[in-house]
């Protein structure tokens, strides 16, 4: 997941790589195919993508966009058709996309996750399906109302919660450090505060349950869980 707040601050542009498992899970439950074209408009450094192609997908009906010059490099060494940009922008007029995608899929920031919505659903158009990984209590909101009634979505959730992001503590409670950061899952630790040299703690299990929000012909209104990892 990264992109960006257009205009409010945003911390490492949300870079929270979404694990393989759950996307894994619902490239399942979709039952991908490798002749769809797929688009990921908030690719970070790859995670989805790359599930995407071990799934079957060709590399070459796989296109992305994302935020972060140096992310969007990441992502061109996995597939060619990447476009750093903000997703959300204003297109210029004859504006369009390469293709016409069977599947639109993404983590995006939570904030934006309605415009990520709106924006992907209209390239969707009638025969395509779009896929938020978003928190659940995305359902819980006045301001999201309108949108889920003009627009029901089956709703997929996953067995377990996800761990997208490290945060790390100060060991040395007594001491009264202060130390603090939020770090990708996947990112080296310090195994020592840089604060006050003790040892670190970490925990990353997220305390809220997530759930991907799916759009396309015949959806609506419904839910599931998604079978856990490693089940037959």
């Amino acid at each position: 997941m990264s992109s960006t707040a257009r205009g409010a601050s945003r911390e490492n542009l949300d870079f929270y790589p979404t694990p393989a498992w759950a996307t894994d899970a619902l490239l399942d439950a979709l039952d991908a195919r490798p002749e769809w074209q797929c688009l990921e408009p908030a690719a970070g450094d790859g995670a989805i993508v790359k599930r995407l192609l071990a799934r079957g997908v060709r590399r070459e009906h796989v296109a992305a966009s994302e935020i972060d010059p140096a992310r969007a490099e990441m992502v061109r060494t996995i597939v060619p058709d990447v476009r750093c940009e903000d997703f959300l922008a204003p297109r210029p007029p004859g504006f369009a996309w390469s293709g016409v995608y069977n599947l639109i899929v993404t983590n995006p920031p939570f904030a934006l996750a309605a415009d990520f919505a709106r924006v992907a659903l209209g390239m969707a158009g009638d025969r395509g399906t779009v896929a938020l990984l978003l928190r659940l209590n995305w359902l819980g909101s006045q301001e999201r109302a309108a949108f889920h009634r003009a627009h029901p979505s089956d709703i997929l959730l996953l067995p377990k919660r996800p761990e997208f992001a490290a945060s790390m503590s100060c060991s040395w409670k007594k001491s009264g450090c202060t130390y603090r950061e939020t770090l990708p899952i996947e990112a080296p630790r310090p195994r020592e505060c840089p604060k006050c040299g003790a040892r670190t703690r970490r925990s990353t299990t997220d305390s809220i349950e997530y759930a991907w929000f799916v759009w396309g012909p015949g959806r609506g209104n419904r839910w599931s869980i998604l079978p856990a990892p490693g089940a037959s």
